[in-house]
């Protein structure tokens, strides 16, 4: 039983709350649901100063009309958990539940979010073969958290560790994030959906606005 059911949108009688223009995030029209490119990090680098003052800020002041931004990244999904992330946040959604347990706010976390390229510094995610961690950095200088996905608790470390990564082409396979925005473009958080199957959940649904 699913109760988001992304084809029943829209899925709440409630009104929206005003919209802010704090809250609002600024985003390309054009939809693009892909994957950020993954570089490799420079072992050699300089060890990073203050790592001790590092610390994960979750999201807070979304409105339901707040835009995902230029896109819609999948991280990792199985059987109990999506992790995904759009332009301002990185966030873990329980299947099971039906809700958000554990997000990042990018900006006040790692500085910053653009998203890592070949040539460009950025947010770097990675998540492990089993979605039971997720790295999380953003530059090959800055210090990465270490984020334990079925508690949220972390650590601070200084170069990347080695571990076998979630292959994003299995994700492709075991579901798709889609916009229900009847423009057909990104949309906003509340029209964003998971889909597995038959099966979808709007990933929003139980945000607490």
């Amino acid at each position: 039983m699913f109760a988001s059911g992304c084809s029943d949108y829209p899925r709440s009688n409630q009104e929206p709350q005003p919209e802010s223009s704090e809250d609002q995030i600024e985003g390309d029209s054009t939809p693009n649901f892909g994957y950020d490119i993954l570089t490799t990090i420079d072992s050699d680098a300089d060890e990073p100063a203050g790592i001790s003052a590092y610390s994960i800020t979750a999201v807070t002041g979304l409105t339901r009309d707040t835009s995902i931004g230029l896109a819609a990244f999948l991280d990792y999904a199985d059987e109990d958990i999506v992790i995904f992330h759009v332009e301002f946040g990185l966030f873990i959604y329980d299947l099971k539940l039906e809700t958000i347990t554990f997000s990042v706010d990018l900006e006040k976390t790692v500085g910053t979010t653009r998203l890592q390229g070949n040539e460009e510094p950025g947010v770097r995610i990675i998540v492990s073969s089993d979605g039971s961690l997720i790295q999380l950095s953003g530059g090959i200088h800055a210090p990465y958290f270490v984020i334990n996905t079925s508690d949220g608790t972390y650590s601070i470390e200084e170069y990347w560790s080695v571990f076998s990564t979630y292959d994003k082409l299995q994700g492709v396979l075991g579901g798709e994030l889609f916009s229900t925005d009847p423009a057909g473009g990104v949309g906003t958080v509340e029209q964003l959906c998971f889909r597995r199957g038959e099966a979808s959940w709007f990933l929003f649904s139980k945000w607490d606005y």
